[in-house]
């Protein structure tokens, strides 16, 4: 706008460009506006989110990780010492102890807060008055790998002598990381004579003590074999725990919880101590004697199916595994003459020769196919067998020696090779039994299972059987087979404790109890009964008892006259069936490599005992079985041994 002398003049372009500014900037401010608004509504809900992130995790981690950090918190706060217990230990029938524990002490580096330059710091310490038996270089590293395995202790030095013990405590030091810790080793009395019943313990694995850490220390002792394994639940300790807190400096300063241990339960056994070492020695004479590779001698009560003796020969000293070096257990593995095989009851067992002719006997007279008065002639002693394709082809199946006229009786007495073929197999117009009611009636006696004896590494006999024989040798069954499987011969095994569990069922009159090893489960401090083991019949029914009184009269038979008269002069009546299985091997002399066998029981009538003893590998002839089993029966009728 200009003024002049009379009136007021306005620039309309002015006025216009003015107005045209006003609306620019205002346009310009309501942008500026919007765009401030959006900023800080932005501004507004990152900040909103942050907040939120934050407060979240703090939220997280005081209601959802609190707990975990308590506890860690807690764990750092407190520290626990497990407490150890003796493992239970092991008596015979009458409380003899044949396991025991032998107290020791190790000295011991703990593995928790493992801190390298404190732990060298104290073994530096320790090894001025003991020595370690490695420089500090190796056995640094070998800690360092047990942390890495995740073992929480580590032992420096184990069985410390007990001048080491004293010095070990008149150290002028305070160790944080090594301690003296009790420990026992197990010990067995007389060793090679109970070890294939009781066995025997080693050290846990790392895999088993991760697996159960709150059973085991990891340096605890577990059973292997025999008895130590299969009653390892009882045997075992509990163990217990004292939980001390400890300072900043993890010293503990003050005990809060205490927790005793619990020792193992300890294991009575069936077995008689004095009876089953008189045995091992009569046992041992006899093997080397006859220059067999070994033997086996069991003793058992039918009626309870209580093992009172089991002697398997060679035999191993359990105590190898506790207190011999690397080197002595090697050798025992690699032993040829096999002292680890318990031959009573492992592996598929021995051919049993004419053992087995009582049970033949038995299904023949359940069967119909003979009566107590069928006898046949052996008195060409043999009997000859044409091939039905070609007749001009003749089988001589062989008796031992010619018997005249038997019965089932005389058969078992002098043990005719003749009657049991002819009742197995057939022969012309008389129909025996067949392999298919052989094999059947023998499995009815437990053949070719195993019995379930409470011990480990039980094996199971074999039958053999047409379709075997075709899928394994690619040959035809013939009756010869049937023949030689009637008289224990061929193919056909059984593990001794199968043989006498069998013979059970003959001296019980047809029933069958589980054989075992262990009478009782006991309290280790009150000597109080934990658990005790009933009778557990396994078979029964098995025949008429008439049918067992006629094999029991042919059986006594064989002792008035047969071939088991060298027990003939004891003052009870026995009853006994001898056995010579062929194995088709001769010594350089000529001489037939047998296994020889008897089995025995008494009273023959109603027997309460039964003995089975067996050689291995006997070179030549010989009553050694028999001479064991009358050495036996003597001492237990003159001691007047009750069981």
């Amino acid at each position: 706008m200009f003024e002049g002398k009379n009136k007021k003049f306005y620039d309309v372009s002015d006025d216009f460009f003015a107005n045209r500014n006003l609306d620019i900037e205002e346009s310009v401010g309501s942008s500026l506006n919007i765009s401030l608004k959006r900023q800080a509504i932005i501004l507004i809900s990152v900040s909103i989110f942050v907040f939120l992130f934050f407060a979240g995790k703090i939220l997280f981690t005081q209601i959802v990780k609190g707990s975990e950090f308590e506890n860690v918190s807690l764990q750092n706060a407190f520290m626990e010492k497990k407490l150890k217990a003796n493992r239970g230990v092991i008596y015979d029938r009458n409380m003899n102890q044949l396991a025991f524990n032998d107290i020791q002490f190790n000295l011991v580096l703990n593995l928790e807060n493992y801190n390298l330059s404190e732990i060298k710091n104290e073994i530096y310490n320790i090894s001025k008055v003991i020595d370690l038996d490695s420089d500090e270089e190796s056995l640094l590293k070998v800690i360092e790998d047990a942390k890495n395995n995740g073992k929480d202790k580590f032992i420096l030095k184990e069985n410390l002598p007990y001048e080491n013990v004293l010095s070990f405590y008149a150290l002028p030091y305070d160790f944080k990381f090594v301690s003296l810790e009790r420990d026992v080793k197990r010990f067995y009395e007389n060793g090679p004579y109970f070890s294939h019943i009781i066995g025997y313990t080693s050290k846990i694995t790392l895999e088993e003590w991760k697996e159960n850490k709150d059973i085991y220390d990891i340096y605890d002792v577990v059973g292997r074999a025999g008895v130590e394994k299969v009653y390892e639940e009882y045997l075992r300790s509990s163990p217990g725990k004292i939980v001390y807190k400890r300072d900043a400096r993890n010293n503990a300063i003050g005990k809060v919880v205490e927790q005793p241990p619990s020792p193992g339960s300890s294991v009575v056994l069936t077995i008689d101590k004095n009876l089953q070492e008189f045995i091992f020695d009569s046992l041992e004479k006899q093997v080397k004697d006859k220059k067999a590779d070994g033997g086996v001698v069991i003793v058992m009560k039918p009626k309870t199916g209580e093992i009172l003796s089991l002697v398997s020969y060679p035999s191993y000293d359990n105590n190898i595994f506790s207190k011999g070096t690397f080197q002595d257990i090697e050798s025992l593995f690699n032993d040829k003459s096999r002292p680890m095989f318990n031959r009573a009851i492992s592996g598929i067992g021995f051919p049993t020769g004419s053992t087995i002719k009582p049970f033949i006997g038995v299904a023949g007279l359940a069967e119909g196919i003979v009566n107590e008065f069928t006898k046949f002639d052996t008195s060409s002693g043999k009997i000859i067998v044409r091939n039905p394709y070609n007749k001009d082809i003749v089988y001589e199946f062989h008796d031992w020696q010619p018997h005249g006229l038997v019965d089932i009786r005389k058969a078992i007495a002098v043990s005719s090779n003749i009657y049991f073929y002819i009742v197995g197999g057939g022969y012309k117009d008389f129909k025996g039994l067949g392999v298919e009611k052989v094999k059947s009636w023998l499995e009815k006696f437990g053949f070719s299972k195993k019995t379930q004896i409470d011990l480990t590494s039980e094996g199971e006999g074999f039958i053999p059987y047409p379709e075997w024989k075709k899928d394994k040798l690619k040959e035809n069954w013939y009756i010869g087979d049937t023949y030689n499987l009637s008289i224990g011969q061929g193919y056909f095994s059984a593990t001794p404790i199968e043989l006498i569990t069998a013979y059970s069922g003959i001296a019980n009159d047809g029933y069958i109890v589980k054989p075992r090893v262990v009478k009782e489960i006991i309290n280790s401090e009150t000597k109080e009964v934990v658990r005790t083991f009933e009778p557990e019949i396994l078979y029964s029914n098995l025949a008429e008892k008439r049918i067992f009184r006629i094999i029991k009269e042919g059986m006594r038979q064989s002792v008035e006259y047969g071939t088991a008269t060298f027990l003939n002069d004891l003052p009870v009546k026995v009853g006994a069936k001898t056995g010579t299985a062929q194995i088709g091997i001769k010594t350089e002399a000529g001489e037939d490599i047998i296994h020889s066998w008897i089995v025995t029981f008494y009273p023959y009538d109603n027997p309460e005992i039964i003995i089975i003893a067996m050689l291995e590998n006997v070179r030549g002839k010989g009553l050694g079985p028999t001479v064991i089993a009358k050495e036996v029966l003597e001492k237990i009728i003159n001691e007047n041994l009750k069981f």
